[in-house]
């Protein structure tokens, strides 16, 4: 019985591998202000291999980040949909929990990938003209990068604290010029008229 529960694992795996080893068809890229569908893309081990590599021997979570791209690339007839991390440039995958990576796969663990420099650069290009999601949004953060999510929250509450400071400040502002102009209309009612003469 194990070996026709396996063997469909073993399949989609192999599948996986020549898709991978052929490269990704098309890939459509979306950050906050829209998405882009790029095709035809040329055949590249820095666009192939991350995706599988996240699955499959993940790296520790980053522990800040700039934003991210959500990132749908195709191989062969298997969508891999993934998120694109940047400063530091790293992927999110999801990766089956029997350990047997299935292109497409959406229920399962997430793997987490550092880009070498030449990954950064191909999947940084894919990026172009659009403009990144920020961190806060990026779905399941607490429960797959912790300290991801506890540097975030950091930065969202050293932010809010920002905001009564700086209206304090405005306030001041417009008292102080209310003031002097108080205190110019105050003179020149105060100022003598003409005195008549004897």
């Amino acid at each position: 019985m194990r070996r026709f529960v396996v063997l469909p694992f073993a399949l989609a795996l192999m599948a996986s591998v020549e898709a991978g080893a052929k490269g990704p068809i098309d890939a459509k890229v979306c950050g906050a202000n829209g998405c882009q569908k790029i095709e035809s893309l040329q055949p590249s081990r820095e666009l192939t291999m991350p995706v599988f590599r996240a699955q499959g021997r993940p790296d520790p979570p980053p522990s800040g980040s700039s934003g991210w791209f959500e990132v749908t690339m195709r191989f062969g007839d298997f969508p891999e949909r993934f998120a694109l991390l940047q400063d530091p440039d790293y992927i999110r995958a999801v990766g089956k929990r029997e350990g047997i990576v299935a292109p497409g796969e959406k229920y399962g663990v997430y793997g987490w990938l550092r880009l070498t420099p030449a990954e950064a650069r191909a999947h940084r290009s894919l990026t172009e003209g659009l403009e990144p999601l920020p961190i806060s949004e990026l779905p399941h953060l607490r429960a797959t990068a912790p300290e991801l999510a506890v540097t975030v929250r950091a930065a969202e509450a050293t932010e809010g604290g920002k905001a009564p400071t700086t209206l304090w400040l405005a306030l001041g502002a417009a008292v102080a010029s209310l003031v002097a102009v108080g205190f110019v209309l105050s003179r020149r009612r105060r100022r003598p008229g003409p005195q008549p003469a004897h």
